[in-house]
């Protein structure tokens, strides 16, 4: 074999190299990728189950019981009630998260991992949902929000009730 030869072998092998690493690079990629995929997905799941356990409440403390025909008679407190725990909430704003009252849930999934999930409920005008209102209206937002070490940035789900 002379030195022209050898160089053309050397010359493969080295081509062959950078494909293969590039090969190994573009799966890689793909699984990072589908694992990132499924943590999302993951996440949505677990944010609609928590939306449809909330909005299978009554909407308010005041319409557990009753049906209420005045904006009036809804409860301006937001929250649970004293004695309340996850397994008696009631309505709506019960599953409120805000540190003091209710902790955020810790959900574990069998191939993800954890979630935190937290939760929050206020009024809105319900001519314009998106803005906020201090006074009780005749809606409110749910907004869950899934967050894990694996996401990215946490991810957030909006539901609006109304009566």
């Amino acid at each position: 074999m002379n030195q022209s030869q050898m160089l053309l072998i050397l010359g493969a092998l080295v081509m062959f190299s950078f494909l293969t690493l590039n090969a190994h690079r573009t799966v890689l990629i793909a699984s990072q990728m589908r694992m990132d995929s499924e943590y999302v997905i993951t996440a949505a799941e677990v944010a609609e189950s928590m939306i449809n356990e909330v909005k299978n409440k009554a909407f308010d403390e005041q319409t557990v019981a009753q049906d209420i025909f005045s904006e009036n008679e809804l409860s301006a407190v937001l929250g649970p009630d004293s004695g309340e725990t996850p397994s008696t909430y009631d309505d709506i704003d019960d599953y409120i998260t805000d540190g003091e009252i209710n902790t955020a849930r810790i959900i574990s999934t069998p191939r993800v991992g954890s979630y935190n999930v937290s939760i929050t409920v206020v009024y809105v005008n319900p001519a314009a949902p998106g803005q906020v209102t201090v006074s009780a209206t005749r809606m409110k937002r749910i907004r869950v929000t899934v967050s894990s070490a694996r996401l990215l940035i946490p991810l957030r789900l909006d539901y609006f009730a109304s009566y």
